[in-house]
C-alpha cells in the first residue's frame, strides 16, 4: 500500500504522527519519525476518542513500549523500577518481567517473539506477564514431533515465533481453534493454490505426454506443490472442522474458509467500523 494511501486509510493515526512529530521538546524515537513503523507498532486506533498517552509515569519522549492508545483521563501505570546499572532515561523504556526489570526491546529476545505483536498486545493492555503466559501456552500447544512441521531446525523454529506472534493477535475468546495445524493450512494453501494454478497456466497440471509429463517433474511449482501435499493432509487432519476437505478437489473452497475464518479469529464477525480508524 502506497504511503498516501496509508495515511488516508488511517488518518487518524496519520494525524496524532504528525502532531508528535512537531511538538517541542519531546523525543520521538527515530524509527518512529516513519509513520508506517509508528503504526506497525502502536496499532490502530480502537475509537475516534482514544488518544496517544504514556504508558508509565515521567514517561515524556514517544517510542516503542512508551505510549499507547487509551481512553482520556488514563491515569500512566507506576514507573517499573530501573536497573542499578541502566543510565538515565525514560522509564517507559522498562517493563517488569517476573519481577525483574527488562528494557522492552529484550522482551523480543527473551520471549522469542517478534516485538510489534507484543507491543501491539501491551499497547492493548496486556502486561508483560501475561504476554509471556501466553507465549508459554502456544509453545506447549506445539507438538514438535508433528511432520507436518519443517524439517529444517531453522524453518521449524521461524514457523514456532510466527505461531506465538499470531496468537498474541487471536481474540481470547477463541484462542481454542488457533491452533499451529490451523496456522500451518493458513500459511501452505495458498502456496499449493498458486502452485497448481501455475502449472495449469502452463498445462502442466495433468500432462498427456511424456514430454509434458518430464517438464511437470522437473517445474519448481510441482516440486513445491508435492513437498507440501502431505503435509498439509497431517495437519488437515488435525483441523476437524475442516478434515472432511479434499486438498484435491476442493482446494480452492478450503483455502478461502481457512483465510476467512483466521480473520474471524483475530477480528471477529463484527470488525470496527473503517470510520473509526479514519476519523
Amino acid at each position: 500500500m502506497e504511503m498516501r494511501e496509508l495515511m488516508e486509510k488511517f488518518r487518524r493515526e496519520a494525524d496524532t504522527h504528525r502532531s508528535m512529530m512537531l511538538r517541542r521538546g519531546l523525543g520521538v524515537a527515530s524509527e518512529w519519525k516513519a509513520f508506517k513503523q509508528f503504526l506497525l507498532d502502536v496499532g490502530p486506533c480502537p475509537s475516534p476518542t482514544h488518544l496517544l498517552m504514556p504508558i508509565y509515569e515521567h514517561e515524556k519522549s514517544y517510542g516503542p513500549g512508551k505510549v499507547h492508545w487509551a481512553p482520556p483521563g488514563t491515569k500512566p501505570r507506576p514507573a517499573p523500577p530501573r536497573p542499578p546499572s541502566a543510565s538515565n532515561g525514560g522509564f517507559g523504556q522498562w517493563a517488569t518481567l517476573n519481577g525483574e526489570t527488562v528494557s522492552v526491546s529484550a522482551l523480543s529476545s527473551t520471549l522469542a517473539t517478534p516485538l510489534q505483536p507484543i507491543l501491539r498486545a501491551m499497547n492493548e493492555g496486556a502486561s508483560p506477564d501475561k504476554v509471556a503466559n501466553e507465549v508459554k501456552t502456544a509453545d506447549k500447544l506445539v507438538n514438535r514431533n508433528a511432520i507436518w512441521l519443517p524439517a529444517d531446525e531453522k524453518r521449524r523454529e521461524t514457523f514456532l515465533m510466527a505461531f506465538r506472534a499470531w496468537r498474541l493477535a487471536v481474540r481470547p475468546e477463541v484462542q481454542s481453534h488457533a491452533t499451529p495445524a490451523f496456522l500451518f493450512l493458513y500459511t501452505c494453501l495458498p502456496v499449493m493454490r498458486d502452485s497448481r494454478d501455475e502449472l495449469m497456466r502452463l498445462d502442466l497440471w495433468k500432462p498427456l505426454t511424456h514430454s509434458k509429463w518430464s517438464a511437470r517433474e522437473a517445474h519448481v511449482a510441482w516440486k513445491r506443490y508435492c513437498e507440501m501435499l502431505p503435509r498439509a493432509q497431517v495437519a488437515l487432519s488435525e483441523v476437524k472442522a475442516y478434515s472432511s476437505f479434499s486438498l484435491e478437489s476442493e482446494l480452492d473452497v478450503l483455502c478461502a474458509r481457512i483465510m476467512e475464518a483466521e480473520k474471524r479469529l483475530r477480528i471477529g464477525n463484527n470488525p470496527r467500523p473503517a470510520t473509526q480508524s479514519a476519523a
